[in-house]
């Protein structure tokens, strides 16, 4: 894969699989004048407790699913059926258990809602999800993401409508959302169930010996817990809040900034999601030349993040007040701003955590995700109660900068490890442009329209003097 074929990749799964969550922000100056802080903060509680139910839903094996692929070019199909068997009866007694803790968490006044929210999220949870796993994930390791942008398009679309529907139109509130979502799972699940039918030939199969599911959740098992990371550093906050009594209005304004801050995430994840399958290539010549070519390959990513992140962050104001039209909202703008910036982190923790993966060393995994989690929840706990939201934003961007370069310091990595990605000096890099941008946030457009002129310029520059580096 070529550096073209790399950001052609990259938009692709940058713009494909989260176009429902671009076209929500789009349709944000339509419905937020009939959104209140309130309906944020039902909806980003009830979302809290949502997520770290479906964070389970893989088993953890979705490393297997891309390892096996490639290693076993001639029978990977007899493993995804297996996998596909044992997440389908994964998902029976996950959807119960998440259908109950709805039952316990939904707040008094919004029990009214509980059957259509618990049918928007349970349903896709047991039916939709396993398929969708199973047929997105095939179509990014062939490396042909069209496709998922052809199907999350419809489903957008549709989902789109639907929210201006509810929320403006019928006033259902946060309700418009959990509907929306619905219409979304269901709408991209039925081209994958045609495509795992047809095209990969997936079909259930229950023949499974005790040996075989032992040594595969052996290695998605630990992978759980990085994954669920993710819950405990995106969404646990807004449980706490709640847990601390923060205001639901604060909590709702704290939930609308994390929401648009965290869609920076969209493109580390496009990025990783892009670069992935070049990782195992690389690591797979199991050379110093090729062990270099993916040092490079991370630092070009990492280098574009982080410049991106700053133009978003100093423009954060101006973009806000063009999507939020309601004043009781636009304080949010500032939080966003650390939180964007607090996502820049992503493409540098690739090095370690694909090279870890590729050597199925997955049992180290939650060192690096899982602790970052932690580390979120005891800073959140120590933080809210002197600082409220601002306690929630600084544990985020903490932990972050924990997640992204803890790897480096493990055992395993530096073992296997032949090559210098020097982590601290983006670690040191991420953190000044952090207070940079925060500091500058509010000066003149006439000084942002320069700010931003002079460093794609320098972007420009150093691609054209580095290009030599990036040929892969």
């Amino acid at each position: 894969m070529s550096v073209k074929q790399l950001t052609f990749n990259t938009l692709v799964y940058a713009i494909g699989p989260q176009i429902p969550k671009l076209v929500s922000v789009l349709i944000l100056p339509f419905i937020t004048p009939y959104l209140t802080p309130n309906d944020y903060g039902v909806y980003g509680t009830i979302l809290a407790y949502t997520t770290a139910i479906t964070s389970l839903k893989d088993l953890g094996l979705t490393t297997v699913l891309s390892v096996s692929f490639y290693k076993f070019e001639n029978r990977y199909r007899f493993i995804w059926n297996k996998i596909f068997s044992i997440t389908s009866i994964w998902a029976i007694p996950l959807s119960l258990l998440l259908a109950i803790i709805l039952w316990i968490v939904i707040p008094v006044n919004e029990m009214h809602n509980y059957i259509p929210i618990v049918i928007c999220t349970c349903i896709p949870l047991l039916i939709f999800e396993p398929t969708k796993w199973i047929g997105r994930k095939y179509f990014q390791l062939i490396q042909k993401p069209l496709p998922i942008v052809i199907i999350n398009g419809i489903a957008a679309i549709l989902g789109i409508l639907s929210n201006y529907l509810t929320i403006k139109v019928l006033g259902f509130g946060y309700l418009g959302w959990f509907i929306a979502a619905f219409i979304i799972s269901f709408v991209s699940f039925l081209p994958y169930l045609w495509a795992i039918l047809k095209i990969v030939k997936i079909k259930y199969d229950f023949k499974i010996n005790k040996k075989w599911i032992y040594r595969y959740l052996a290695i998605g098992i630990p992978v759980l817990p990085h994954a669920y990371s993710v819950y405990l550093l995106d969404t646990s906050d807004r449980l706490l809040l709640n847990w601390f009594n923060v205001s639901i209005s604060d909590i709702g304004i704290y939930s609308l900034a994390y929401g648009l801050g965290g869609y920076f995430a969209i493109v580390g994840n496009a990025l990783g999601e892009a670069a992935g399958p070049m990782y195992i290539k690389l690591f797979k010549k199991e050379s110093i030349k090729d062990e270099i070519r993916v040092r490079n390959l991370t630092f070009l990513m990492q280098g574009f993040t982080l410049m991106l992140a700053f133009i978003i962050s100093v423009w954060a104001k101006e973009w806000f007040e063009l999507l939020i039209k309601n004043d009781a909202l636009q304080f949010g703008y500032v939080i966003t701003i650390v939180i964007i910036m607090s996502y820049s982190y992503r493409p540098i923790s690739f090095g370690p955590i694909n090279k870890l993966q590729y050597l199925y060393k997955t049992k180290v995994l939650w060192k690096i995700s899982f602790m970052a989690g932690i580390v979120n929840v005891i800073l959140n706990i120590a933080l809210i109660p002197l600082f409220g939201i601002w306690g929630s934003v600084i544990a985020t961007f903490m932990s972050l900068m924990f997640l992204g370069f803890r790897g480096y310091w493990l055992k395993d990595f530096k073992e296997n490890n032949q090559v210098n990605y020097y982590p601290f000096f983006w670690l040191i890099t991420i953190c000044l442009l952090t207070i940079c941008v925060f500091l500058i946030k509010d000066i003149s457009v006439i000084y942002k329209i320069l700010i931003t002129v002079i460093l794609i310029l320098i972007s420009v520059i150093c691609a054209k003097k580095f290009k030599h580096l990036l040929i892969f």
